[in-house]
């Protein structure tokens, strides 16, 4: 786990078209969980994920999960708001990319 995050850390440094990220172990191990800790293939969804919040940052903003916009993602499962909230009082919201 430390050798991957690590690994992860150094690669997102020498990228040089990725400005600022949260280097955490909280947030990099989104990453690595999600691709059971293959650190080439974290790296490529981080970077994809970093494109995204660039090329559509209001995707990543304001979101209620009572939006009628995220309804259709909602009945179909690919997102879900959990009913508990976060240690900060914040909705948490679940994505289920292989139902989309």
């Amino acid at each position: 786990r430390r050798k991957a995050l690590s690994e992860v850390r150094q690669w997102v440094k020498a990228q040089p078209h990725i400005k600022k990220v949260r280097l955490d172990s909280n947030f990099l191990l989104r990453f690595l969980r999600m691709q059971k800790f293959e650190v080439k293939e974290s790296c490529e969804i981080l970077d994809k994920y970093l494109s995204m919040r660039c090329q559509h940052p209001t995707w990543f903003q304001n979101l209620d999960c009572r939006d009628p916009k995220l309804a259709e993602l909602t009945d179909m499962g690919y997102i879900i708001a959990l009913p508990d909230r976060d240690a900060h009082g914040r909705r948490v919201i679940y994505s289920k990319a292989g139902a989309f």
